[in-house]
């Protein structure tokens, strides 16, 4: 699941707020375990240089060893 959200029609001093807002909404967004998706990315785009890429994934299909390995492929590949 993809969503992105671009910020940069926002007044500049208004986007980072906006953007911390629309996180911590995805953070504590529940699953739905019957219907999915398990893993969700948000793309926030707050300047054309600068981003914010969320990934939100349920416990169940990963863990800490998961997350790790994410994490450094993500770093590798940026």
């Amino acid at each position: 699941h993809w969503i992105e959200v671009d910020l940069r029609q926002m007044p500049a001093d208004q986007r980072q707020q906006q953007a911390v807002q629309l996180v911590e909404q995805e953070a504590n967004r529940p699953f739905d375990l019957e219907k999915g998706p398990l893993a969700r990315f948000l793309l926030i785009e707050i300047e054309p240089d600068d981003h914010i890429l969320m990934l939100t994934m349920h416990h169940i299909i990963g863990d800490q060893w998961s997350f790790g390995i994410i994490g450094y492929e993500f770093a590798l590949l940026y």
